[in-house]
Order: structure tokens, then C-alpha cells, then sequence
């Protein structure tokens, strides 16, 4: 097996994460544009459509990463795929926060705090930012691994 440097494992990692992402992207897009408008609100349901495809595809995702890095245990090359997963499933939990509260402000008028949903939203996303920052810093693929699976 030849060895790859530290660079180039980055570098297709990032390329596979970007392929990932624009693939899904488009299929949700595609998607969301096929549905009928809805009687009450109209066309909003497609963008309601769409923020559910990207939360589901971040869910996906999180569930393959998470995978993907249990089993990088005992198969070294794996953790680039959850790396470049886990990376595309964060891209999509913040793209689908800010389309979550984009929408529940334009259709309910505000902000519901409350609602247990968006709760859990944000306290995974605090999780999300704090596991990042601390692997920036760290850099440890065992600390990536645990992180990939807790999360």
C-alpha cells in the first residue's frame, strides 16, 4: 500500500466532502421543486419540503459518519469518509437551522423558543460548534472518532 501524505488526504477529502454535498443538495432542490403548491400556504410548502430533505440528509449523514468512524477503529482508512461525512452533515444541520427559523418567522411570525424541536436544535448545534473547535485545536483522530460517534 502506498502512503498517502497528510495533504492529499485533506485535499480529497475536501473535494469528496463538496461532491457530497452539491449531489444532495440538487437532489433535494429537484425534489422540492416537483411538489404541488398547497392550498393555504401556497408555495412556502416547497421550501418547507426542501428544509426537511437537508434536516433528514443531515440526520443521514450524521448516522453513516458515525458509523463510518466506529468502524475506522479497526480500518485506518475509513476515517477520511467520516471525516468528509461528518463535515457534510454539519454543512447541512446549519443549512437546515437557518431555513428552519427563516421559515417558522415568515409563516408563525416569530421565533417559538419553546417548541421542543427548536430547542434541540440549537443545544445540537451549540454540541456541534464545541466538538469542532475542540478537534481544531486537539487534532486527534481519536478524539474525531468519539466525537463522530457521540454526536
Amino acid at each position: 500500500m502506498v502512503k498517502v501524505e497528510k495533504s492529499k488526504n485533506k485535499e480529497s477529502q475536501f473535494t469528496l466532502s463538496w461532491w457530497l454535498f452539491w449531489i444532495f443538495i440538487f437532489l433535494a432542490v429537484i425534489f422540492s421543486l416537483l411538489v404541488p403548491a398547497e392550498k393555504t400556504i401556497h408555495n412556502w410548502v416547497k421550501l418547507i419540503y426542501f428544509h426537511g430533505s437537508v434536516a433528514r440528509n443531515a440526520a443521514y449523514f450524521f448516522f453513516i459518519a458515525a458509523g463510518a468512524s466506529l468502524v475506522s477503529f479497526w480500518r485506518k482508512d475509513l476515517i477520511y469518509w467520516a471525516s468528509s461525512l461528518e463535515t457534510v452533515a454539519v454543512i447541512f444541520w446549519f443549512i437546515q437551522s437557518a431555513l428552519g427559523a427563516y421559515i417558522m418567522k415568515a409563516l408563525w411570525g416569530g421565533f417559538l423558543f419553546n417548541e421542543p424541536k427548536v430547542i434541540l436544535a440549537l443545544v445540537y448545534s451549540f454540541l456541534i460548534l464545541l466538538f469542532w473547535i475542540v478537534y481544531e485545536f486537539k487534532s486527534s483522530k481519536l478524539f474525531f472518532k468519539v466525537a463522530t460517534i457521540l454526536i
